[in-house]
């Protein structure tokens, strides 16, 4: 193993033994963020590695698609300050997907990003989250996005609670101050 492969090891830490408060893991994520500025975040639960190599699977079908149906589904655009949409220049394709109430889309100052599939509307009925661009032909895109999403929520907030209980701080306090939303 060469000494690239080997520091890179060092900053691997597992998710769930960071969920479950493991101080030796704490400790490492830690150190590892405050001398290397970055660590990669092991999935080890089933069912959230299962999530995302779907999500590689139905990333990989997007890309497949002829060009119109990409741009049909959602012209590249900035939208509430975020981009969305589809594009493509002379080397590469972009594709900027972001979440949905239906048909309404989320401002991204309030976007809950570890909320569930379903919100209240104002008149208390549920709506759905969804996703723009939508691709229906690629089975599970919009349900994979939003599922991707609360994950992504799930490991801020894991991450952002470590750090407040670092700083001497209720895990919760920093958490409070973004719009994720940590697990009960």
């Amino acid at each position: 193993m060469s000494s690239f492969e080997e520091d890179a090891q060092d900053r691997i830490i597992s998710l769930s033994e960071l969920q479950m408060g493991c101080e030796t893991t704490e400790s490492h994520f830690i150190d590892t963020m405050t001398n290397v500025g970055y660590c990669v975040i092991k999935v080890t639960d089933e069912a959230d590695a299962a999530l995302l190599n779907r999500w590689t699977s139905i990333f990989s079908g997007v890309f497949e698609l002829d060009d119109e149906v990409k741009v049909a589904a959602g012209k590249y655009r900035v939208q509430n300050g975020m981009a969305v949409g589809f594009k493509q220049d002379e080397s590469r394709q972009f594709l900027e997907t972001r979440l949905t109430y239906g048909d309404v889309p989320i401002v991204p100052s309030i976007e809950p990003i570890g909320m569930s599939a379903a919100v209240p509307t104002l008149d208390g009925e549920p709506t759905q989250r969804s996703c723009e661009p939508r691709f229906p032909t690629v089975r599970g895109h919009d349900e994979t996005v939003v599922e991707l999403s609360a994950l992504c929520g799930r490991i801020a907030a894991t991450c952002i609670g470590c750090i407040s209980k670092s700083l001497g701080m209720d895990p919760q306090f920093l958490i409070d101050l973004t719009d994720l939303q940590s697990d009960p």
